[in-house]
């Protein structure tokens, strides 16, 4: 499902989910209110049906769907990438390492880093790569310097899922040096 809403829905739906924050607050429900925020700003910045995932508006064009769809599977890959590490040798590690699997991020200029990090920071989402990502202290945004993404996200859907998730240790090791292009 895609919601579109017109500048005048926009509107009202961020003034009726500001309403219901400060109304929330006032009852002490910080969490409603946390809740309302984020759809408002959902919808303000244009995502669509995820700004209604956890129940926001403004007056941004909406993401497109290939750019959310591609920010996802970003984050899928990055999540097995991750996972994957983690369970890496040392001698696995010394051949992959952390320069190798460094977070790439999208531009900070680009609906894609926008809507990176509403699914990310605001909806709690793919936390396990926000997590390796903060641990490394790496930057989420890409300054534009994201143009590697493309071609690993290729290799990666050239995995059979199912593979991925009966690999062995090797196997996953295998596969993140394809993904890399290793």
């Amino acid at each position: 499902m895609s919601l579109n809403f017109s500048d005048e829905q926009k509107v009202i739906l961020m003034n009726q989910y500001s309403i219901l924050e400060d109304l929330s607050l006032l009852k002490g429900d910080k969490k409603s209110a946390d809740e309302y925020a984020n759809a408002r700003d959902g919808i303000r910045f244009g995502y669509g049906d995820w700004a209604l995932t956890n129940v926001s508006a403004g007056m941004d064009n909406e993401v497109s769907e290939d750019d959310k769809e591609f920010v996802l599977s970003v984050l899928d890959m990055y999540s097995f990438i991750y996972g994957s590490y983690d369970k890496f040798d040392e001698a696995q590690k010394k051949e992959i390492s952390l320069n190798d699997i460094m977070f790439v991020g999208f531009d900070g200029n680009e609906d894609t880093y926008g809507f990176y990090r509403f699914v990310t920071r605001q909806l709690g989402r793919y936390s396990e790569v926000v997590k390796f990502i903060n641990k490394h202290g790496w930057d989420d945004n890409s300054h534009g310097f994201e143009s590697s993404l493309p071609v690993m996200l290729r290799n990666y859907k050239k995995i059979n899922s199912s593979d991925l998730i009966t690999a062995d240790n090797n196997q996953l090791f295998e596969f993140v040096k394809s993904i890399l292009g290793k």
